[in-house]
């Protein structure tokens, strides 16, 4: 594990989601992201643009850990910089390989975060 995804996992290991209900919107496929899914669950989130090349750097890293840690109670949550929606969210992160749920809305309000300045995040 790199540094910085060490230092992601540890700064949002810090989010325990406790019962916010409410779902997350929906997915870079359209569907619906269910709280019942994520909530109560460690949660990881990366902001990321097509062009920033740190975040095309950790896209694999960030896909290994959703698909290794998954069991073990972690989500990880992408949330686009641009705010691109729909197919234009969906063909950015197929483009960039991402495996796991992008979020179409910014759930930063939702865990009291503030709006990040730039990017990796």
């Amino acid at each position: 594990m790199t540094r910085r995804l060490a230092a992601v996992l540890a700064i949002t290991t810090s989010l325990l989601l406790g019962g916010c209900g409410a779902d997350y919107g929906l997915d870079q496929n359209g569907r619906k992201v269910a709280a019942e899914h994520v909530d109560g669950r460690w949660l990881v989130l990366n902001y990321w643009a097509e062009w920033c090349g740190p975040c095309r750097t950790e896209i694999p890293e960030l896909n290994a850990v959703a698909k290794d840690l998954q069991a073990k109670g972690v989500t990880v949550l992408g949330v686009n910089f641009d705010g691109l929606r729909g197919d234009e969210l969906k063909k950015a992160s197929d483009a960039l390989g991402i495996g796991f749920t992008v979020l179409a809305d910014d759930p930063a309000e939702r865990f009291e975060l503030p709006r990040s300045e730039g990017l990796p995040v």
